[in-house]
Formats: C-alpha cells, structure tokens, sequence
C-alpha cells in the first residue's frame, strides 16, 4: 500500500461504519425537480470548493491538502459545466444554504485541526452529492441536465 493510500485509509477508516450505514439507504428513489436540483447541486459544489481552499491552506497531512487540490479542481470544472448547461433556465444559488454554511463555519473554527473534520465532512457531502447526481440522473425533469448529472455521477464517486 502506498503511503497515500495508507493516509487515506486512517483517516477514512473510522468513519467506515457511519458510511456504510448511510450507504445502505442510498438506492431510495427520490424525485428531484431541476430548479432543486441546480440549487442542490450548485450549493453542494461551492460547499465543496470553500472547504477544499480552507484545507490547502490549513491541513497539516500533505495526502489532506493534495486531496482538497483535487476537489477544487474537479468541482470548479463542475460549476462551469453547470452554469453552462443551466444558462438563464434556472437561477444559480448566489450563497451556500444555512447547513452548509455551518459546516464551513465548523471548518473556519478548526483550522489548526483541520484534518479529521474536513475529511469527515467531505465524505458526508460526497454521499449526498452521490444521491442527488445518481436520482436526478435517473428520474430528472430535464435533459440536459440529466446528462450533466450523469455524466459528472463517475468522478464523484471517485471521491470517496
């Protein structure tokens, strides 16, 4: 095992059984309606975003900090594509929501401890995120969004 992946692993590690129990009720089918959807997603991406900066300027694991690099990349990516594909079809979220905020704020407090949180947090939103790509995806009300959903549903799975 490299030593990232060992890293990794021990900070993930604890955290297996609360995501294997929320992973259990995540093939529920939900309808979501693509202005939901775009909120949902464009506030789960800037949450994403926000958390990862707060991580490459405050983790102490170096596997941590090139982690939250990875996130910023690949949810920028994911923004522009969504903005793209949303255009002036449906309005774009201008702020995190109040739970998302929280958890940032959470973060801001922990920022000489940043690890175990952050890592924590991005697993949960990941989860989340997951669950919306994947039934938006499925029972969506718009095509083109259905195909972002989609098509950005793999390199979310990667994540955790």
């Amino acid at each position: 095992m490299k030593r990232s992946e060992f890293i990794r692993a021990s900070l993930l590690v604890p955290l297996a059984p609360v995501l294997l129990t929320s992973l259990s009720g995540a093939a529920t089918a939900v309808t979501v309606k693509a202005a939901e959807f775009v909120e949902k997603a464009g506030i789960a991406g800037q949450f994403e975003i926000d958390s990862s900066k707060l991580a490459v300027a405050n983790a102490k694991n170096p596997e941590v900090k090139s982690f939250a690099e990875r996130m910023i990349k690949d949810h920028t990516a994911a923004a522009e594509e969504l903005k793209a594909t949303v255009g002036t079809k449906y309005k774009m979220p201008a702020k995190l929501d109040a739970t998302h905020q929280k958890m940032m704020d959470k973060l801001t407090s922990a920022r000489a401890a940043i690890d175990a949180p952050y890592v924590k947090m991005q697993i949960e939103a990941h989860k989340q995120a997951v669950e919306l790509f994947s039934a938006f995806g499925k029972g969506g009300d718009d095509a083109a969004l259905k195909a972002f959903a989609m098509k950005t549903l793999p390199t979310l799975k990667t994540h955790y």
